[in-house]
């Protein structure tokens, strides 16, 4: 058989990789494309009630479903995952730190926080022992938790 290309749009790379997960700038490659075809992309997206969401400045694109009515339901492609009290808890403090380093630092790209500094940000926020105790009991489920959905 002769070598015959596959007819597809030259933007289904980031298509599927932005399917996958946040597509961000340190992919040259598939950056330039979804920036370059960023238009096309979006209205893709569009047909299936998927916006494209592009924030050039900090370097990162993701889809959000478009919601269908004010019950704001969706056409469900993609699944929302209930977190538990304390997980959310610590996403609200990571999100806060992530906030507070982007303010603070312009000459690094990125933030890394141990176990150790998390635990004491959220220990502040307690009053009751009881409670942290609970907390930290648990606290590396809970991380494993937040990696596993990928924050």
């Amino acid at each position: 058989m002769d070598n015959i290309k596959p007819n597809y749009e030259p933007y289904a790379p980031v298509i599927v990789k932005l399917l996958q997960g946040t597509l961000y700038d340190d992919n040259e490659k598939a950056w330039t494309d979804l920036l370059q075809h960023q238009i096309s992309i979006a209205q893709y997206f569009e047909k299936i009630a998927i916006d494209l969401i592009i924030d050039k400045k900090d370097g990162y694109a993701y889809l959000k479903q478009i919601e269908l009515d004010e019950d704001k339901n969706t056409i469900g492609l993609m699944r929302r995952t209930p977190l538990k009290y304390e997980t959310s808890l610590i996403c609200v403090f990571l999100r806060e730190m992530l906030d507070d380093f982007e303010i603070t630092n312009v000459d690094q790209r990125n933030l890394y926080i141990t176990h150790k500094q998390l635990k004491e940000t959220i220990e502040l926020f307690f009053k009751e022992k009881s409670n942290k105790v609970k907390l930290f009991a648990k606290f590396d489920s809970y991380i494993d938790a937040i990696v596993d959905i990928g924050f």
